[in-house]
């Protein structure tokens, strides 16, 4: 079995006095060491051909305790956090490609492309007016309404005309 030792080390701090710490980052306070350092060997473990058995010895635990452990709600959220974390370190590449890809003209990375860069939305806003109000007054009302309606217009008007006469 190859030597999986360098993985331990990444939480070991030397102190200014000489003396070692460990570090435990804040998030993952509830989390052993152990099971630290499970969690960035299965991450690696297609990178590096690992098997699941190495993983376990190197952590110093049975197949059996390293599968009870990715079970663990601490243990996942924790696994898909350093995931996230490590596919972000690769998202310039990534951005890169997609600038190739939509520079040569595949409509779908221009898309994206304009997509990642807020130039444009994937949703479409909708706006719902309601109708004209019901109305349920017969012919007959209307048009006497109307005939209010003209009356009160006349009326305006001629208050409106003689207003005028008394200021020339």
């Amino acid at each position: 079995m190859r030597s999986l030792r360098f993985w331990r080390c990444w939480t070991i701090l030397e102190r200014r006095d000489g003396r070692t710490m460990q570090k435990m980052p804040s998030k993952t306070e509830d989390l052993t060491l152990p099971q630290l350092m499970a969690i960035e060997l299965l991450l690696a473990k297609d990178l590096k051909g690992l098997k699941f058995s190495e993983i376990a010895q190197a952590c110093e635990v049975s197949e059996r305790t390293l599968q009870r452990w990715r079970q663990l709600p601490a243990f996942q959220a924790e696994y898909r956090r350093r995931a996230v974390q490590l596919l972000g370190d690769s998202l310039p590449q990534v951005l890169q490609v997609l600038q190739k890809k939509a520079i040569q003209g595949s409509n779908k990375s221009i898309e994206l492309y304009l997509k990642t860069l807020g130039l444009m939305k994937s949703e479409i806003d909708v706006t719902a007016r309601p109708g004209p109000p019901k109305d349920d007054r017969s012919n007959e009302a209307i048009d006497a309404e109307i005939r209010q309606l003209e009356q009160e217009l006349e009326l305006i008007e001629r208050e409106q005309k003689d207003e005028k006469e008394e200021n020339k």
